[in-house]
């Protein structure tokens, strides 16, 4: 495995929790919400912790990528770990659908 992609598994490593615990943490939120009358609402809630889960991730790649801002392929890292969040954010949507 290449230092990358060894950079790229510390990522999903140290993300993958917050993530379920964000899932988790939306429906319980979400349970009380009435989608037939509060559509608006649940969308909203929806959209909050979307961006929460994006900020949270982008904290967390920018910090690997300051710890190895001198490697030659950090610009390859940079695309790796944006592709990784773009991935994170698309399935939170998915599952809260």
């Amino acid at each position: 495995m290449s230092d990358s992609e060894t950079i790229l598994v510390a990522f999903h490593e140290a993300v993958r929790s917050r993530f379920f615990e964000l899932v988790e943490e939306f429906f319980a939120n979400a349970a009380a919400i009435n989608r037939e009358r509060e559509e608006l609402h649940y969308r909203q809630l929806c959209a909050g912790y979307t961006h929460t889960l994006r900020l949270e991730l982008e904290q967390h790649a920018q910090a690997l990528l300051h710890t190895h801002r001198n490697r030659a392929d950090s610009a390859h890292i940079d695309r790796a770990l944006q592709g990784a969040i773009a991935e994170y954010v698309h399935a939170f949507v998915q599952r809260t659908r």
